[in-house]
């Protein structure tokens, strides 16, 4: 029989050194065991209303379909899918057309107290699993820049913000959904690219590692921090989430 978990979590969003407001947004569910960050894209064209759109959205849509006996990967689909049609009718109604007006990238996690998980995203948040001392990036960014270098990095690199998939501007999108299974022990980082821009992926284990014995706010206001200090040219979203035994 497998080990009954408990997951405690906090979370933390700045808007950073250089943006006028923060288009970001993080929420969760802990009786359906799901927590997002998202990052809203459009600037003028209303980022902050995707982001948080879509979170509301996704978290109404799961914890409606709870009972369902669908598997967890469709239920999340069909809750992304409904964030998506929700946004991109707004869009729609403003008179954008197909492929423009507002948006937002999106990573959560679904889990279980059984250990198992299931991680998504769209766009280029991200998601990281801390497991014995280690850092692994357990998503990959929707984003050219990621196309050039799976292309083997040739001719001129393009901006690493430019995403090749996002919720809200198109009517259909698709995410990644996958599969995890958790430990005791282990901690998971959900975060906006507003981190992940300023930091390295081994400077973010090491402020993980530092942070081990300290409270959970602690430790995502110091990811934020750190971000800040290298520049902050971003909205900064942290949420950590540490997995225990019941």
């Amino acid at each position: 029989m497998a080990e009954k978990l408990v997951f405690s979590s906090a979370a933390a969003t700045d808007t950073g050194q250089r943006r006028p407001r923060n288009e970001d947004c993080y929420g969760s569910d802990e009786s359906i065991g799901c927590y997002v960050v998202a990052d809203g894209v459009g600037g003028h064209a209303n980022g902050e209303i995707a982001s948080t759109t879509a979170v509301a959205t996704l978290l109404a849509n799961l914890a409606a379909s709870e009972n369902s006996d669908e598997p967890m990967s469709a239920r999340i689909a069909t809750a992304l899918a409904y964030a998506n049609q929700t946004i991109y009718e707004f869009n729609h109604e403003q008179g954008y057309a197909a492929g423009a007006g507002m948006g937002t990238a999106l990573v959560g996690v679904v889990l279980k107290d059984d250990g198992r998980a299931w991680a998504f995203n769209i766009g280029d948040c991200r998601a990281y699993v801390w497991r014995g001392g280690q850092l692994s990036c357990v998503t990959q960014d929707h984003t050219l820049y990621r196309l050039w270098e799976e292309k083997g990095g040739q001719g001129p690199a393009p901006s690493k913000n430019i995403l090749t998939r996002c919720i809200g501007p198109n009517p259909v999108v698709s995410a990644d959904i996958q599969p995890l299974q958790f430990f005791a022990g282990d901690r998971l980082l959900l975060c906006s690219d507003g981190l992940t821009t300023m930091l390295e992926d081994s400077e973010i284990a090491w402020l993980l590692m530092e942070s081990t014995t300290q409270p959970l706010p602690v430790a995502c206001q110091r990811l934020i921090s750190e971000a800040n200090d290298r520049g902050g040219l971003d909205n900064i979203t942290v949420m950590l989430l540490r997995v225990g035994a019941a």
